[in-house]
C-alpha cells in the first residue's frame, strides 16, 4: 500500500481519521488542549483534524498516537483510517525472526514449573504454555482449546476450568476486573466478543478482587 494510496477520497480520510482521534480521546479522558501539549501541536490544529478539516500527516499521526498511549495495533489503525499504510510490522510467534525471544520467553514458562504459567496476546488468546498448564487442562472440553484459545473463557466455562475452582464465585471476578481494565485501556473488538462479554455471563453476579486461585485435584471435581 502507498502513503495515500489506497482508494479513499480525501474527505473520507478526513471523516474517518477524525472519529478515531475523536474516540480515541474520549476514552483517554483527555482535553483537546491536554492532547495537543503531549502531542507537541496546538489545540486549534487538534480542533481543526477533529472537524474533519485537516488530515495530518504521517509523522503528526505518530504522535498523536503516542500521547494517547495507544498499542501498536491502534497505531496502525490510525495511520490506516487516515490512507497511510501501517508502520509497524505484526508478526508469528513462530517467526525465525523472533528465535531469541522465543527462546526466552519459553525458558519463562519453564523456569515456573511445577507451576503452570502462559503468553496471552492483546485479545486475552494464548500463544503458548508451560507443560503444567497443558497437564492442568487435559480435562477441558475440547471445543475450548481449537485455536484461538480465549484463556478467561478456558478458565471461567463450566466445560473448562471453572469446575475444579473452589472459590470461583469470588476469585472469577479478579478476572473480570482485569479483563474490563485491560478492555477500558485497549479496546479490542475480539477481546469483547471472545472474552470479555461472554465470560461476565459465566460467573455469579459477585464483585469481588484480591481473591486467591485454589483449585480442586481434577479426579474430584
Amino acid at each position: 500500500m502507498s502513503e495515500r494510496g489506497n482508494g479513499m477520497s480525501m474527505e473520507t480520510k478526513r471523516n474517518a481519521f477524525a472519529n478515531a482521534l475523536r474516540y480515541w480521546r474520549s476514552k483517554r479522558g483527555m482535553s483537546q488542549i491536554a492532547l495537543a501539549m503531549a502531542a507537541e501541536t496546538t489545540q486549534r490544529h487538534v480542533s481543526f483534524i477533529e472537524s474533519g478539516r485537516s488530515l495530518p500527516g504521517k509523522g503528526m499521526i505518530i504522535r498523536l498516537a503516542e500521547a494517547l498511549d495507544l498499542p501498536l495495533r491502534g497505531r496502525n489503525a490510525l495511520l490506516l483510517a487516515a490512507g497511510y499504510a501501517p508502520a509497524y510490522r505484526e508478526t508469528r510467534f513462530d517467526d525465525p525472526r523472533l528465535g531469541p525471544l522465543r527462546h526466552a520467553l519459553e525458558h519463562i514458562l519453564a523456569a515456573h514449573l511445577p507451576y503452570p504459567a502462559v503468553i496471552v496476546d492483546g485479545h486475552g488468546d494464548l500463544v503458548a504454555g508451560n507443560e503444567a498448564f497443558r497437564s492442568l487442562t487435559d480435562t477441558v472440553a475440547p471445543e475450548l482449546l481449537v485455536p484461538p484459545v480465549s484463556i478467561p473463557r478456558l478458565l471461567l466455562h463450566p466445560k473448562g476450568m471453572a469446575p475444579r475452582i473452589i472459590n470461583l464465585d469470588t476469585w472469577a471476578w479478579h478476572v473480570i476486573e482485569a479483563l474490563g481494565r485491560e478492555e477500558e485501556r485497549h479496546p479490542s473488538e475480539r477481546r469483547e466478543d471472545y472474552a470479555f462479554a461472554p465470560s461476565t455471563m459465566l460467573v455469579p453476579k459477585l464483585s469481588c478482587s484480591g481473591m486467591t486461585l485454589v483449585t480442586r485435584n481434577p479426579v474430584a471435581a
